[in-house]
């Protein structure tokens, strides 16, 4: 089973691919803090998140979201050289829009899944 569930804050804005079959994917990156005990101290750690989703939604830098999907290793060569990189392909995305990281409040979310499905198709057929 490959599931992984992120909720963070994005980093910077999305980059938005639209391909000639009309279809788009949507690339951001996600921050994740967590704490952890250095010593007698707990300190927050930042892990970083690659996410593509293919749909409509569209997160701007600072937005709160959680991204439900599977993790995706892409392969490619540089310069001779093999390289990959792990990436989480989002089957769900979900935006806290007009939630910005330190504002204190969270609205209600706003649902994300439309449009939001598998590089196969555009995910106007899924039931969510």
């Amino acid at each position: 089973m490959n599931l992984v569930v992120v909720q963070g804050n994005v980093t910077r804005d999305a980059e938005v691919k639209t391909f000639a079959s009309g279809n788009s994917v949507v690339e951001f990156s996600v921050a994740v803090n967590r704490r952890v005990k250095k010593g007698d101290q707990w300190v927050d750690e930042t892990d970083y998140f690659d996410v593509k989703s293919w749909g409509k939604k569209v997160p701007s830098k600072g937005d709160a979201v959680l991204v439900e999907g599977e993790l995706r290793q892409e392969r490619w060569e540089s310069d001779g050289s093999k390289r990959s990189k792990v990436v989480v392909n989002a089957n769900r995305l979900t935006i806290f829009s007009g939630y910005k990281k330190d504002s204190g409040t969270v609205p209600e979310p706003e649902l994300a899944t439309a449009g939001v499905g598998t590089s196969q198709g555009d995910g106007e057929d899924i039931p969510f």
